[in-house]
């Protein structure tokens, strides 16, 4: 795991090239919306409607110290690479919380979420590298990632990070919901959802189970997916149900139901290129 950034030399990544907009920088702020009583799906507002901030098409820039309250979304990093989003905190129910769709090389940390989201985070598009670290969900309902398909969502980097469940969904035609080598590290799962698996539901009619949010194969629309510490408190977790050690064309799982060291994989690697 150690490793893991310099897998990502391999890929070519096409926004590098582009004439995007630097040093952009929002922070300081509460931003207060007018979303009231979420219901997922029920509307064009809940769903997308108050975005606290996008930012779109930037490089080398920062969204840090935010605070929401009764806005739908909080950060959306959109065709943008290479910025930091950090102390990010909400007060009140919505969809989503940190996004990155098509963007790639972003470093989202330290963040807190008192108030439920249905995603927590979030990937759309072709995003790659991205780095989420300390990322809580404090809302008293469980949370959720969502690979939302579109495009390959590749080696990503979740760690160190608290009542989080993999609950991916979005439309038959952006399936699969994620690429190659994403990896989830140092994860405490939390609150039970639709199952007592880190695989908790998804595009139902492409797994071979026998009901709704029931079976334990969703893990095949997240091919290579690195699963290493999950954890659950006190309370046993299992992923694409089973606690076993593997590495086989699907997955590669270890340490289930104990944190491994290092805590953060990004970290560690930080200090061995200082």
């Amino acid at each position: 795991m150690l490793f893991f950034f310099q897998s990502l030399l391999k890929l070519r990544v096409g926004f590098i090239e582009e004439n995007l907009i630097e040093n952009v920088g929002v922070e300081d702020l509460t931003l207060i919306g007018q979303l009231a009583d979420f219901n997922h799906h029920r509307s064009f507002e809940d769903n997308y409607g108050w975005n606290a901030i996008q930012l779109k098409g930037a490089k080398n820039s920062w969204v840090r110290n935010i605070e929401t309250d009764q806005m739908g979304t909080d950060v959306n990093l959109v065709h943008t690479g290479f910025s930091t989003v950090e102390n990010i905190a909400n007060n009140s129910r919505g969809h989503s919380g940190l996004l990155a769709a098509n963007s790639d090389f972003n470093l989202f940390k330290n963040s807190y979420f008192s108030g439920f989201r249905k995603h927590v985070i979030s990937f759309s598009g072709r995003s790659a590298g991205n780095v989420f670290t300390n990322i809580n969900n404090n809302s008293g309902e469980g949370g959720t990632i969502d690979f939302h398909g579109g495009g390959p969502n590749n080696y990503n980097l979740i760690e160190n990070s608290t009542n989080l469940r993999i609950a991916s969904a979005g439309a038959e035609k952006g399936m699969p919901h994620a690429g190659q080598h994403n990896t989830i590290w140092n994860v405490s799962a939390g609150l039970l959802d639709k199952i007592d698996d880190m695989f908790t539901s998804g595009y139902y009619t492409y797994s071979d189970y026998t009901g709704l949010f029931t079976g334990l194969d969703l893990h095949r629309l997240h091919p290579k997916t690195i699963l290493v510490g999950i954890t659950n408190g006190d309370d046993a977790i299992t992923v694409a149900g089973s606690t076993a050690h593997r590495d086989d064309e699907w997955l590669y799982v270890d340490s289930v139901g104990k944190e491994v060291t290092p805590t953060s994989v990004y970290y560690a690697q930080k200090d061995l290129v200082r």
